[in-house]
């Protein structure tokens, strides 16, 4: 993937005044915050460390095409230290959605008992979990039918880590096609919770494919691809999420 470049880049010979330079560079650097975010949010989640950094930097060029067109990327200040914080909203995206995924599946598996009574709580979530992990079937209401995701708790991640923060800020409503990656990244960080609650560990959701995270991330791709292409799932996709950001 090669990083883009900023339209008609003027030459270094005559430069914006710094003033100006500085002014804009913040204006660059918000602009390409809000940028990264989608990136992240449509389709790179899960990219490996130097993917994700490529991810950045394209994120910074192009707002700096769009907010500081008279500019040369060299003109901008502290560029690379602007690419390395960008990179790491990946990991903040993620915090959001897994936040999120503990709160909704507390309260609606009722993986909490009172205070006191350890072992229920343990026999508890061991019954309830160990069901959903098979075959995926935590991302849908019947997991014998073929459906696009669809399972309440999956959805009201999603619909809260969006509209409780200002992830919706970044998305196009108007494109619901656009949307699919939500519930992949959503499907990831619920999987990676559910592992949480039931090994009790701490489990971190990754950047890496190769990790449960990101192979649960790359199957719901491959699953939402068949629902694209489905014309009955796609059409009950499409409800889903018209009803999701209604």
């Amino acid at each position: 993937m090669s990083p883009t470049t900023p339209s008609n880049p003027q030459p270094d010979a005559n430069p914006t005044p710094r003033h100006l330079m500085a002014k804009e560079a913040k204006g660059v650097m918000k602009e390409a915050k809000q940028v990264m975010r989608r990136k992240v949010l449509l389709g790179n989640a899960m990219s490996m460390t130097e993917w994700n950094n490529e991810i950045a930097e394209e994120a910074f060029l192009e707002a700096a095409a769009r907010i500081a067109p008279a500019l040369t990327a060299s003109q901008i200040p502290d560029r690379d230290e602007s690419c390395k914080k960008l990179s790491i909203i990946t990991t903040t995206v993620h915090g959001v959605f897994k936040k999120e995924a503990w709160r909704v599946l507390l309260n609606h598996y009722s993986l909490t008992l009172e205070a006191g009574d350890t072992r229920s709580l343990t026999n508890h979530r061991e019954a309830v979990i160990a069901p959903l992990l098979v075959d995926h079937g935590y991302l849908f209401m019947n997991s014998t039918i073929m459906s696009p995701v669809n399972h309440p708790a999956v959805v009201d991640t999603i619909y809260h880590s969006i509209w409780s923060t200002l992830l919706h800020e970044v998305l196009d409503f108007n494109k619901l096609n656009d949307l699919d990656d939500l519930f992949s990244i959503r499907g990831a960080a619920v999987h990676n919770t559910l592992l949480e609650f039931q090994e009790g560990m701490y489990k971190p959701v990754q950047f890496s494919p190769t990790s449960s995270s990101g192979r649960e991330y790359k199957a719901i791709q491959a699953h939402n691809t068949i629902v694209c292409n489905t014309p009955a799932l796609y059409s009950a996709s499409h409800l889903i999420k018209q009803d999701m950001i209604a």
